[in-house]
């Protein structure tokens, strides 16, 4: 077998050299003497080359090319099949100017070789279909296609070598050939391979073999290449001939039916370079959708569409293109508003809508703190909720804002959605983005859906059960059957509700029974929406419904929930301008209101007669009402009760508050706008004259405002509160501040939280303060600490310092979980550089609450050392957080040499262990040094830290100093602890100072770090010292 670098000369003989350029005058004769030179170092017979045409000779140039190809990828190959026999990793090097030269050969047997011997057979094809071939025609073509055939079989032979059965062989040949050449490779593949019968003849026919390795060549591609090189076959020029257009077709209906396909579809119609970008022209959203829509022939549809439309979701996730989210996006809003609908797209719609409600229905048998397994979904939904929840936002957010759609994909699953809203509100420890894109969704839906379809959609809240939701372990949302939150309730006992009642401690709109919804929450939701004609008709049904639930005596929690709602409705829903004021829109709640009127005014007739049949025949209303307003009345007679209050008294009072309501909300509103008041009016005659002094009183009132009102002269009227603010009320206002854009208003909400962590901790009123407040503050103060603003990092710090005294525990293990959480076993993830700053940070910030600690670490040092010890010696870990977990250690020490010595021999052992195994001597630095050419000193620069932040070399010498350091401080701890109670217990055993001082002395003397031989010699002095303690000198 002749070497490379003899085939690499022979193969540089049929490239043009400079010496051709300068005298190239006849590119045949170039061509001619190129060609004998190559066959005479190639030792075979030159054939007669003055009498071939251009095109021959060219032709014989790519056939020499190929061969020497062929020889260069066979050595190749030999040394991949050497390597795997023989488990090396020897390669052969190929020089930047043979790999040119290689492009350059292998685009010779394309364009002198394959494509003009194509071209000839397509051009006799297209003869043969339109008058037929002579034979002479016959004739040609047939060897004509015998050497495109010879040729193909050769260059598939690169790819798939009989030596490898399996991918193609890594190497240069075969890289070049699928990124640059796989369009002139595959056109000739599907001319030769696919051959129908009506073009074949004697000597031209399929090529069987050749279909079986184009079709594995297009397996092993990823779709994006391989539909971006059939689509190129499909434009070249000249056009393709029918069976090979009709095979493209086919062959790109199953790649996009392949996994990753629909992907692959994408990418090869926006191209890698605009995938960056942001919008996409409307043409290519288009065509993806048109091809993805079309069933490719001879598929069933069924399949196809349980193949794409997974991968259509899969698309609209997080981590996906924007503008593959575009196209999948525009792709499902054409198949939910297809009209007619194809058959493809009713199976589309079924299929996309299933995946992406039935995640919402599936709850769990038990809450998660159960530890139940958890059931698998539905076949036709592979999704989880919080899947389906992020594709269902990245959906609306992408698609047209067409009110159909809207109301197939949110309005069955509105309900749940709400309530999964409800539960991210109420969680603090939430994803906010997650929990403002799933709001924005919904408050999308609500703006954009008819008012039917809304009231009924918000009614299904309110008589459907409540769907329970958590998060488990991999932060995931999960639906469950029964709720694990404890009920706020439980928080209170009856001594200590009622002493923060008679405080006026206990927020007034705080949900204290978990009802559902949650009237507050709903309410602002609704004002949200700034949906008036929905927000009236509700508030109507709501009123309709609480009327019928105190005559009917219903379940009184839910009595008070319906009355919760109305009253929220109308606190927050009856202000403010006429867009999002109920009031505004007053159709509805005059009719409700005078329908209420006129059943009460049955019972006020003017005999009254009705009123005193209902009640106890013993109690004489009328005289007891006169013996009070006489005052002469017999005490036995003035019985509490001697009014009864009914439902529909407290409804009446309920209809004419409202009607007051309305009126102050409408100035424009009277008999004259709207000549049902004239009726309302009427009824409040006998109203008016009511023995209920509310309703007669609000009666007599609404009365006059309706009579003023003709004369334009009413005021609405203002109210305003005070008292000292709460801490929930403190709490809220450092959250407003705290998304403030001005840095020093942000800092002041750290203020305000850090003063009510003061607070918390001096307070003696256990209701004073809501402890439950404190989780949420530790957190918020976690998430300052890694801010970059050093002003808001300080304060968090502050804060965090704060929390020590009473919550030092948990403060110390949530930091030390948030430094050290997911470092083991990172070796498969490679650490970000975001992801390390907030560790260290965070470091940083539990170095400060150790020192702040002083004499109480020691009570900590259980949560400290071990887990900074496990950051230490994994070497997956970066550098700098094992440098920072030293750092931390050392600060320990410093704070309280106590704390750390239960752990001081094994912290020294692992010290000194650290030292001997990262240690770096000079000498290997020189010799590696002398290795490098001048060229090479002068371009490379040695690692460090500061370069690397995130590499894990342990060689760094930053490691060794701080291990130094942190040594020299437990040497010197022992050294003070055997000074001031010459105990012998707590010494560092003789072996391991014997090692210790073995190893420093070995540093001190060869390190290639200066800053660690000092150090080094520092910490022998000092372990010189200890020694002489523990000899009592």
């Amino acid at each position: 077998m002749s070497t490379l670098t003899s085939i690499i000369s022979r193969g540089s003989c049929l490239l043009l050299t400079e010496q051709q350029k300068a005298s190239a005058s006849d590119f045949k004769t170039i061509l001619s003497s190129r060609l004998s030179r190559y066959y005479e170092l190639s030792g075979l017979k030159s054939p007669d080359l003055q009498s071939r045409s251009l095109q021959e000779l060219q032709l014989f140039t790519a056939k020499a090319a190929l061969t020497v190809v062929s020889e260069i990828q066979e050595i190749l190959v030999h040394q991949l099949l050497r390597n795997t026999e023989q488990h090396t990793d020897s390669y052969i090097a190929i020089g930047t100017r043979d790999l040119a030269q290689l492009r350059t050969l292998l685009s010779i047997i394309f364009k002198w070789g394959t494509e003009p011997l194509l071209f000839s057979c397509l051009h006799a094809w297209s003869s043969k279909m339109k008058t037929g071939l002579t034979i002479v025609e016959v004739n040609t073509i047939s060897g004509q296609y015998n050497e495109l055939a010879e040729f193909i079989i050769k260059i598939i032979g690169l790819l798939f070598p009989e030596s490898l059965n399996q991918a193609p062989p890594d190497t240069h040949i075969t890289v070049l050939l699928i990124n640059q050449h796989l369009i002139s490779l595959l056109g000739p593949c599907l001319a030769l391979g696919w051959l129908p019968k009506s073009l074949s003849s004697g000597a031209m026919t399929a090529i069987d073999p050749l279909r079986l390795k184009t079709m594995r060549l297009l397996i092993l591609l990823p779709p994006s290449q391989t539909i971006t090189a059939l689509g190129g076959v499909l434009s070249s020029l000249p056009p393709p001939s029918p069976h090979m257009h009709r095979i493209c077709a086919t062959l790109l209906g199953k790649q996009i039916t392949r996994p990753d396909g629909v992907r692959g579809l994408c990418a090869a119609v926006f191209g890698e370079e605009e995938a960056g970008g942001d919008e996409a022209a409307l043409e290519k959203l288009q065509h993806v959708s048109h091809v993805l829509t079309t069933v490719p022939s001879g598929t069933n549809t069924e399949d196809y569409c349980k193949s794409i439309v997974p991968q259509l979701l899969t698309l609209l996730s997080v981590n996906s293109v924007s503008l593959y989210k575009s196209a999948a996006a525009f792709t499902i809003s054409r198949m939910l508003s297809a009209d007619p609908p194809a058959p493809l797209d009713e199976l589309s719609a079924s299929l996309i809508l299933t995946n992406l409600h039935e995640p919402f229905y599936q709850a769990k048998a038990e809450p998660l703190n159960q530890n139940i397994e958890q059931k698998l979904l539905p076949k036709l939904s592979t999704l989880t909720a919080s899947g389906a929840l992020e594709i269902l936002i990245t959906l609306v957010a992408n698609m047209d804002p067409l009110p159909s759609l809207f109301s197939k994909l949110l309005s069955p699953i509105f309900p749940i959605l709400y309530s999964l809203l409800y539960f991210l509100e109420k969680t603090k420890t939430s994803d906010p983005g997650i929990k403002e894109s799933l709001r924005w969704t919904l408050i999308s839906w609500g703006k954009i859906v008819d008012t039917t379809e809304g009231v009924c959609a918000f009614w299904c809240i309110k008589s459907e059960s409540q769907a329970f939701w958590g998060i488990d372990s991999e932060n995931n949302l999960q639906r469950l059957k029964r709720s694990d939150r404890v009920s706020s309730l439980s928080f209170f006992t009856p001594e200590s509700l009622q002493k923060a009642q008679e405080s006026e401690s206990l927020d007034e709109n705080a949900n204290i029974l978990d009802l559902y919804p949650d009237p507050l929450h709903l309410v602002h939701f609704l004002k949200a929406l700034d949906r008036t004609d929905i927000t009236s008709e509700l508030f109507v049904k709501f009123l309709e419904l609480y009327r019928e639930q105190r005559v009917s005596n219903h379940t009184p929690i839910q009595t008070f929930l319906t009355l919760q709602i109305i009253i929220q409705m109308q606190k927050h829903l009856s202000t403010g301008p006429s867009s999002s004021n109920l009031l505004c829109k007053p159709t509805h709640i005059l009719s409700f209101i005078k329908h209420v009127l006129q059943s009460s005014t049955v019972d006020y007739g003017t005999g009254r007669t009705p009123d005193r049949d209902t009640r106890d025949p013993l109690l004489i209303v009328p005289e007891i009402a006169e013996a009070e307003e006489d005052g002469d009345a017999d005490s036995d007679d003035d019985m509490p009760g001697s009014v009864t209050v009914t439902p529909d008294d407290e409804m009446t009072e309920t209809a004419i508050n409202l009607l007051l309501s309305t009126l102050e909300a409408n100035d424009s509103l009277s008999a004259r706008t709207m000549p049902v008041l004239n009726d309302i009016f009427s009824l409040l005659e006998s109203l008016s004259h009511s023995e209920h002094v509310n309703i007669r009183s609000i009666a007599q009132e609404a009365r006059i405002v309706m009579t003023a009102r003709l004369a334009s002269t009413s005021t609405p009227r203002a109210s305003s509160s005070g008292g000292k603010e709460s801490s929930q009320g403190v709490y809220q206002k450092a959250l407003r501040l705290l998304q403030d854009p001005i840095l020093p208003v942000r800092a002041h909400g750290l203020l305000l939280l850090r003063q009510l962590v003061n607070q918390y901790n001096s307070s003696s009123d256990p209701q004073e303060v809501d402890a439950a407040l404190m989780p949420a503050i530790l957190s918020i103060f976690l998430q300052s600490v890694q801010d970059d603003e050093s002003y808001l990092f300080l304060n968090a710090v502050q804060g965090l310092a704060a929390m020590v005294d009473t919550h030092g525990r948990d403060v110390l293990k949530t930091l030390v979980r948030e430094y050290s959480q997911g470092l083991l076993g990172i070796s498969t993830v490679k650490i970000s550089r975001h992801d390390l700053d907030i560790r260290t940070r965070i470091g940083e910030a539990l170095g400060q609450v150790i020192r702040r600690c002083g004499t109480a670490l020691g009570i900590y040092a259980d949560l400290l050392v071990p887990p900074l010890f496990d950051v230490i010696r994994s070497q997956d870990v970066p550098t700098i957080l094992r440098t920072s977990s030293l750092s931390l250690l050392a600060d320990c020490v410093n704070t309280y040499p106590l704390a750390t010595l239960p752990y001081i021999s094994d912290l020294t052992e692992a010290m000194v262990d650290l030292l001997r195994i990262e240690s770096v001597p000079a000498k290997e630095v020189k010799q590696t040094s002398e290795t490098l050419t001048s060229t090479e000193e002068t371009e490379t620069r040695a690692p460090s830290m500061n370069s690397e932040p995130t590499s894990a070399n342990s060689k760094f010498p930053p490691l060794r100093r701080a291990a130094l350091h942190f040594l020299s401080l437990l040497i010197r701890s022992a050294t003070r602890e055997l000074y001031d109670t010459s105990s012998t217990s707590l010494l560092i055993p003789i072996d391991v100072i014997n090692q210790t001082k073995t190893t420093l002395s070995y540093i001190t003397s060869t390190d290639v770090d200066s800053v660690v031989r000092v150090m080094a010699r520092e910490t022998k002095e000092g372990l010189e010292q200890l020694q002489r303690a523990m000899l009592g000198i």
